[in-house]
This record gives structure tokens, C-alpha cells and sequence, in this order.
């Protein structure tokens, strides 16, 4: 009888840690997420003539190019550019996935035009919730500019407000943000703080996004420029431009017929600095950012 239990036991402690398949399993946090195979839901949203703002030139052109990419390839495409483009349209598309996405979905959302950022209030608390130093404080965070947008931050999409709204969708998010430089103007459309600054102060940045699960790309680093490069040939923003590049077929790396969005991402970001050098988009991962984007024909 002991022999058995000893035995029982033995069996016991190899599966728990060789499960039947031959698998260590070491963890769901450390199992990579799956891709879902479903095609992806896609709001492109570009900006180039603004209602108060300087004008721009290839926000436009980029999302068009982004949209009609995916024309045919996901299960809808909105395209929101200019005066369509209104912080009312922007949000009341956003919550209007609400009832439309599932668990199954993947949501891309991509934003090319203005951007800057706020100088908030907040509370600032002791660890029993009351007023620390019975004040508030100043805060900063990173906004999107619609095209009705003033300069007072009510009239913008800061970084709250889209968390806000992405929060309570079920399904996967990826947000794609590309600013476009006016050479002409001399306008950088996305105020970027550097690290130095944002230790100063407290800072919602759309990179922080990635916190509540929301894989974030942005075309270029912190204090840096996302240039347009139209005396080459580019229509478009470069990181945009490579990016659909990629998904077009040449980012599919590992040969499965398929595009994922890391795959992706490092296509048009690889292109992108050996095209220009002082540009380096960057992928804050959320929950699933290795999702499939595109199954190749």
C-alpha cells in the first residue's frame, strides 16, 4: 500500500511538471498570446487641413493610403480626414465598437495629423487617500488634435479620454500614431518630452497606453521628427509608407503566409532609419502585440 502511494505521488509530481504533451509550461504570463486569425476592424484617421491649426501635408494622404490598404482585407474600414475628423466623429466612432467588438477582435486604430499635450490638474494623495500637502499639482499629457481643436484642452483627445473609451472594449487594440512635419511651416506636429522632462513632472504619454494591454506604435522616438520625404519619391509619411510596405508581403519573415504585427513593425521601422537615420519608430508591446494583421493570398 505505501509502495502504491509512493508511486501515486511520483506520477503526480512528473505531471505537474512535464505535462502530457511533453511541454514545460512555464506560466500563462509567460506564454506568448495568441494570434487571432479573424481580419482586423480599422479606423484610419489623417488631418491635413485644419479648422484653427496650421496645415499640414501627407496626415491625409496617409490614412487614405492606410484605409485602402486594408479595403477588402479587414472586416471594416473607417477612414475619418479633415473636417470629417472632429473630436465629436473621432470619439463617437471609438465608443461605437463598444457594441460591435468581441473578445475574437482586433481593433487598429491609426492617427496621422497634429498632436501635442496638456498641462492638467491632479490630485496628488497620501497613502490614506487624502490630500497630500492639501494642494493640487500640475500634470502633463500627450493629446491628439481633431480637426475643430482649439487650444484649449477640452477640444483635444488627450490620453485619458482615449484610455478611457479603449478601456471598455473587449477586444485587441493596436494604436498607430504617425505625425507628419511640415518642412515649409517648420511645425513638429507631436510635442514629444524628453526622459529628463518627464521625471520632472508626472506625464500620461500615448506610450503608456500599453499599460492597460494596448500595443502602442509610434513613428519616431522621443524628441524626435516623423518625417514625410517627398523629394525621394514618398507620398507619404516614411514609417506609414514602410509599414504598408511591409504588409504588403515583404515583412512576413518567418514564410507563414502571413503578417504579424511585430513582423510588421520591424519591417517599417528597419526601412525607415536606413532611409532617413534620425528617425526610430518604437513598439511599447501590450497583450497580444505578435496578433496576425494580414493573411497573404
Amino acid at each position: 500500500m505505501k509502495k502504491m502511494i509512493k508511486y501515486i505521488v511520483t506520477a503526480l509530481i512528473c505531471l505537474s511538471i512535464n505535462p502530457v504533451g511533453g511541454t514545460v509550461l512555464a506560466g500563462a504570463a509567460d506564454q506568448p498570446a495568441a494570434a487571432s486569425s479573424r481580419a482586423p476592424y480599422v479606423l484610419a484617421i489623417g488631418i491635413s487641413r485644419y479648422k484653427y491649426m496650421p496645415e499640414l501635408k501627407s496626415p491625409l494622404l496617409n490614412a487614405e493610403a492606410f484605409g485602402a490598404f486594408f479595403s477588402g482585407k479587414a472586416q471594416d474600414v473607417a477612414v475619418l480626414t479633415d473636417s470629417r475628423a472632429t473630436k465629436r466623429a473621432i470619439t463617437a466612432k471609438l465608443y461605437s465598437y463598444q457594441a460591435l467588438l468581441t473578445t475574437e477582435d482586433h481593433l487598429i486604430i491609426y492617427y496621422s495629423g497634429h498632436g501635442g499635450y496638456n498641462q492638467v490638474y491632479w490630485q496628488s494623495y497620501d497613502a490614506d487617500r487624502t490630500l497630500a500637502r492639501g494642494r493640487s499639482e500640475y500634470m502633463y499629457e500627450e493629446t491628439l488634435i481633431p480637426y475643430d481643436a482649439g487650444y484649449d484642452k477640452a477640444s483635444h483627445v488627450t490620453t485619458s479620454e482615449l484610455s478611457m473609451i479603449l478601456k471598455k472594449l473587449p477586444a485587441t487594440v493596436t494604436v498607430i500614431i504617425d505625425p507628419s512635419y511640415s518642412k515649409n511651416r517648420g511645425y513638429q506636429t507631436i510635442h514629444t518630452f524628453s526622459e529628463r522632462s518627464r521625471a520632472k513632472r508626472p506625464y500620461r504619454a500615448f506610450r503608456d497606453l500599453s499599460m492597460y494591454g494596448f500595443t502602442v506604435i509610434v513613428s519616431s522616438d522621443y524628441a524626435e521628427t516623423a518625417y514625410d520625404d517627398s523629394f525621394k519619391g514618398l507620398t507619404l509619411g516614411i514609417f506609414t509608407q514602410y509599414f504598408i510596405e511591409g504588409l504588403a508581403g515583404p515583412a512576413d519573415t518567418n514564410q507563414d503566409h502571413s503578417i504579424h504585427l511585430t513582423e510588421a513593425f520591424e519591417y517599417g521601422s528597419l526601412r525607415t532609419i536606413q532611409h532617413i537615420g534620425v528617425q526610430h519608430p518604437r513598439i511599447y508591446k501590450g497583450k497580444k502585440p505578435n496578433i496576425q494583421v494580414i493573411k497573404l493570398d
